[in-house]
């Protein structure tokens, strides 16, 4: 036995639900008069009320149940409790009064848990017969020394002793009805196994008629024998078959398979456009620069045009987002102002010596003549007399009036003077007029550098520049259609596929961005739409389109061309199975009423089963539970859980306590503790009841306590066994300590105020 769930509703002034979970030892927790002590009552008085009075009058002690006036002091109260016994689950209910009307208890059979009722059963001899009252009230202790007290008494031995009072003579009845029953079920079970073997050949039968069938989900269902559902299953069969016939039969889904065909091909498309978002975005910046370059450089040329000398000033050009054309503007801009620069030096140089940039190369050349004569490399003409003079800043040759009328030569003088003085002077002069030379040379180079650097910019550059122009435009306009091209592709493919007829421009970026959001939401939810329209169609042919591809399409195609095919035997299929419906109605129906009979005999069996096994030897069994718990002291012993030894014999159940090898009457509170848990845990595993113990922390302190539910969770493991134990609130049972790391093993339940509530220890 093993209780799963109990609900408790005013009794013992008790309100709440506690769960016991298997392989979980409940804890009942609480201060005193909360409770604890009332809830182990209540189960108590819930199984053994009417069994353990049974119209006698027994004397009130520690051991008796509570009165009725303790179990309902508000006037009624409720109890319900789940257990399972034997592999079943029951529940038991309970309305008591105060008003001296006696409660009839309601015990029920359920099919599992939860689960719903199946019959109801005879309360007092199921306990008594089944449960073994006499066992429950040895197990369910309301405290921890009750454990002991029974072991120091004869109360167990009377207990078993009770048992075996009616365990022989059942045993010899049950060895020989199991023999009868194991017959009766073998035939039954021979004529449920033919009718099996008869409804398999039956389907292969159908399916040697269309192999198609394994296809369909109805006739894998079908093929399951599973009685009183044939007819059922044949229906189904049936009427997948019809509209399977029928959906075949016509060309409408094929040819909405072949549309889809074609949307697959428009999405795929699309879905290629989509993939060049990147490539296309990269091409409108593209575009976009390059027009925000064209007016940058059309300003900039037009400003060019308009220089007509190298002293114009020249802007300097802007920034471009082309960097090879911000390069190129930039070298072309420092040649030219490069240029400027020379010629402004020569210009100033020339001035510095007197001259200009017009009057330069005959300055040159007037100063290689004089240089020559200095040099004595050119005989001079003959000296004419003549006179200088100044005006302002410049000086003048005067020379007489006969001289120029009567040869006009001297009306041009030249502006170099030739000198005229000792050798020496002349070489001293010589060099300076060398020096001179040079430099007017340098200027001149410098003029003639600026003047062809200018004339390479208004030849060269500018229309170099006006040819990048004429480019630029050209790739704006290569960029612009193929941005058209593909904005049209996808508006095209995108009216194709959803069948909407769409039209877009696109003037900026956000155009772009909203145009592809635009599409991949249409996308997205036509493509649903028509993956749901297909399944819809496909459902009756039990074919699932998991993708809208156009692979997939042409497989499910494929497939039903195939299937087409099969009609003819699908409808031989109808008639074989429209042929035998009858027969297999009746053959269900006899099946049913044989498979009764083996039910029954695994319902009788075990319970016959039982009656054997509790029917061995009472000295044995005994035996047996006495050595159980001899082994439980000595493990105690072990672990110095124990000094005094309550050793027990094989013949009874009735231990005599012994310390120092003497014997003794009243051990210690922790020793009766653990002397209670070694009696109640031996006959617990050999009777397969749940273990109560009240008041666990009495007697026990912060070294004990824990060892103490160490060995329950220990027993709990090794016997199976389930344990329902109550402490009070002490500062031994530390709930962030030692308890929380059980909290794996235990559950706690905490009373307040007799209310009940689970508590939580992580």
């Amino acid at each position: 036995m093993r209780f799963v769930w109990a609900c408790f509703d005013r009794i013992l002034e008790l309100n709440g639900e506690v769960e016991f979970p298997k392989s979980k030892t409940v804890v009942l927790y609480g201060a005193n008069l909360q409770g604890k002590t009332n809830l182990i009552n209540a189960l108590r008085f819930t199984f053994l009320r009417e069994i353990k009075r049974g119209g006698k009058k027994i004397k009130y002690d520690d051991w008796a149940l509570p009165t009725r006036q303790e179990v309902v002091p508000d006037g009624k109260a409720d109890v319900d409790v789940v257990f399972e016994h034997g592999g079943a689950y029951y529940k038991l209910h309970r309305e008591i009064s105060a008003g001296g009307r006696r409660d009839v208890p309601t015990l029920s059979l359920f099919t599992g848990w939860p689960g719903n009722e199946v019959k109801n059963l005879d309360f007092e001899p199921y306990v008594k017969e089944r449960l073994k009252s006499s066992l429950l009230d040895a197990l369910f202790a309301p405290e921890i020394a009750g454990g002991f007290k029974r072991l120091y008494g004869r109360d167990i031995d009377e207990a078993i002793s009770e048992v075996f009072k009616e365990v022989v003579s059942a045993r010899q009845i049950s060895k020989r009805f199991i023999q009868r029953l194991s017959k009766l079920k073998s035939g039954a079970e021979a004529e449920t196994a033919g009718i099996r073997e008869a409804y398999r050949k039956y389907c292969d039968e159908l399916l040697k008629l269309s192999k198609a069938l394994s296809k369909i989900p109805e006739f894998r269902d079908f093929q399951k024998f599973q009685p009183s559902k044939t007819l059922e299953k044949i229906i189904k069969l049936l009427e997948a078959i019809r509209v399977r016939i029928a959906s075949l039969e016509k060309d409408e889904l094929f040819l909405y398979l072949q549309s889809m065909l074609t949307k697959c091909q428009d999405l795929v498309e699309i879905q290629e456009a989509i993939s060049e978002e990147k490539t296309m975005k990269e091409l409108f910046v593209q575009m976009k620069n390059a027009s925000i370059d064209i007016q940058k450089l059309q300003e900039m040329l037009l400003a060019y045009h308009k220089i007509t000398t190298i002293e114009d000033e020249i802007e300097k050009p802007p920034e471009f987002l082309n960097n090879e054309l911000t390069k190129k503007t930039k070298e072309i801009y420092e040649k030219i102002t490069e240029g400027q620069v020379l010629y402004a030096e020569a210009r100033e140089g020339a001035k510095k010596y007197g001259v200009t940039l017009e009057t330069l190369s005959n300055s040159i050349r007037d100063l290689g003549s004089v240089i020559t004569v200095l040099s004595k490399k050119s005989k001079i003409g003959e000296e004419k007399a003549a006179t200088v003079t100044k005006l302002g800043e410049k000086a003048y040759t005067v020379i007489p009036i006969e001289l120029l009328t009567s040869d006009p030569t001297f009306t041009s003088l030249g502006e170099q003077p030739i000198p005229k003085g000792s050798e020496k002077e002349r070489m001293r002069y010589l060099k300076d007029l060398k020096e001179k030379q040079n430099a007017l040379l340098d200027l001149l180079g410098k003029e003639k550098e600026a003047t062809k650097r200018f004339n390479n910019f208004k030849k060269n550059d500018i229309v170099k520049l006006s040819q990048t122009e004429i480019e630029l435009q050209k790739q704006v306009e290569t960029i612009n259609k193929n941005l058209n091209q593909w904005i049209n592709k996808i508006v095209m493919y995108l009216s194709a596929f959803t069948g909407i007829s769409e039209t877009r421009s696109v003037e900026s970026e956000e155009d772009i961005n909203n145009l592809l959001d635009y599409a991949k939401r249409q996308v997205n939810k036509k493509e649903a739409e028509y993956l749901k329209s297909l399944n819809e169609r496909t459902h009756p042919l039990d074919i699932e389109v998991k993708t809208f591809e156009k692979s997939t399409i042409k497989k499910i195609l494929t497939n039903l061309e195939k299937e087409r095919l099969e009609l003819p035997s699908y409808r031989d299929v109808l008639k074989a199975v429209e042929a035998r419906k009858e027969e297999w109605i009746a053959n269900d129906e006899i099946y049913l009423d044989f498979q009764m009979v083996p039910r029954m005999v695994n319902e009788a069996i075990p319970i016959l089963e039982i009656i054997i096994q509790e029917g061995v030897d009472e000295s044995k069994l005994k035996e047996a539970i006495a050595k159980t718990y001899n082994e439980i002291i000595e493990k105690m012993k072990s672990r110095k859980l124990i000094e005094a030894i309550a050793e027990m014999s094989k013949d009874s159940i009735q231990a005599q306590v012994k310390y120092k090898g003497k014997v003794i009457t009243h051990p210690g509170g922790a020793e009766k503790a653990f002397f209670s848990l070694a009696i109640l845990t031996a006959l617990g595993h050999y009777f397969g009841m749940p273990i109560l113990i009240d008041e666990v922390a009495n007697n026990l302190d912060s070294r004990n306590l824990p060892a103490f539910f160490n060995l329950v969770i220990e027993f709990m493991y090794e016997m199976q066994l389930q344990f329902v134990l109550s402490i009070k609130e002490t500062r031994d049972f530390d709930l962030d300590g030692w308890v929380k790391n059980l909290a794996d093993d235990i559950v706690v339940y905490e009373l307040k105020g007799k209310n009940i509530e689970r508590r939580n220890l992580i």
